[in-house]
């Protein structure tokens, strides 16, 4: 279930009970959800345990969307991989794979099959 705060800065609760603070916007024509955190009502606890107060899910949410403005999408720039293309992830993963293998051909093969399909 999520509650709208204004914005398009939500607070969602689960049905076991976790809440956690939301943003929603548009990149490249699709809608996409960015985590700004656990939430947390009291500002010291925020910081003990690493949550996240209303004002804070607010500036989190005020970043987000200046980085959407210049055009980035705020998933990718976290740098979690949000964002990276499934040939990039492949291609990485032939990379760091190739060495153990037994034949140069196995690589050459793998990387064939990612253009052919």
């Amino acid at each position: 279930m999520r509650f709208p705060d204004g914005g398009n800065l939500y607070l969602q609760l689960s049905e076991t009970g976790g809440r956690q603070w939301l943003l929603r916007y548009r990149h490249q024509g699709k809608e996409r959800w960015l985590g700004l955190g656990r939430v947390e009502l009291d500002a010291k606890k925020a910081e003990e345990k690493g949550g996240t107060t209303l004002a804070g899910a607010r500036a989190k949410a005020d970043a987000a969307r200046a980085n959407i403005k210049e055009g980035k999408d705020p998933l990718a720039a976290r740098g979690n991989g949000a964002g990276v293309t499934f040939e990039a992830a492949a291609l990485k993963l032939i990379e760091n794979r190739e060495a153990g293998w037994r034949s140069r051909k196995s690589a050459e093969q793998w990387r064939a099959s990612l253009t052919a399909y």
